[in-house]
């Protein structure tokens, strides 16, 4: 049996209140590809497969720029694009890392599943690169059936 998710990333922008000539912009890179099988066996022949998978603790990065200054304010929102999902299945994101850069980060180091309707992940302020993030999948079971799932996660940063 084989099952493979494959979330991958697509980075928007929305500007609120920008200042003229001046913009946030962040870029989102990585994902994660989750092929499950005969060796993901609960235990021997017959039994069903575990019912949850992490990616690495850095399967997503994000980097956001142009901020003027250490104190300007962003938040970042996240939400899930079904491509071909199956709804017994639960999706997750954490952030896993603050990044680096003057700025501060705050918000999203739990596990927060991912809805068809954007949600704060995390927020910050200044210039923060390399924020690390990791995806959870929740749910496999050999009901599901061998196919090959997928889904995107849609990045938004808001300038608040």
């Amino acid at each position: 049996m084989r099952i493979l998710a494959r979330p991958s990333c697509i980075a928007l922008l929305a500007l609120l209140a920008a200042s003229p000539g001046h913009a946030l912009s962040f870029t989102v890179s990585g994902g994660w590809s989750l092929t499950v099988g005969t060796s993901d066996l609960a235990g021997p022949a017959g039994s069903g497969l575990e019912p949850q998978y992490q990616s690495a603790a850095n399967a997503v990065l994000v980097d956001i720029s142009g901020a003027l200054l250490d104190t300007e304010p962003w938040t970042v929102t996240i939400h899930r694009v079904d491509v071909s999902w199956d709804g017994s299945l639960s999706l997750s994101m954490a952030r896993t890392s603050e990044g680096l850069g003057a700025g501060s980060i705050s918000g999203g180091l739990t596990l927060q599943p991912l809805t068809l309707t954007a949600q704060t992940l995390f927020q910050g302020t200044g210039n923060r690169s390399s924020i690390q993030l990791q995806l959870e999948l929740d749910g496999v079971s050999v009901s599901i059936g061998s196919r090959i799932l997928a889904a995107q996660v849609v990045f938004t940063l808001l300038d608040t």
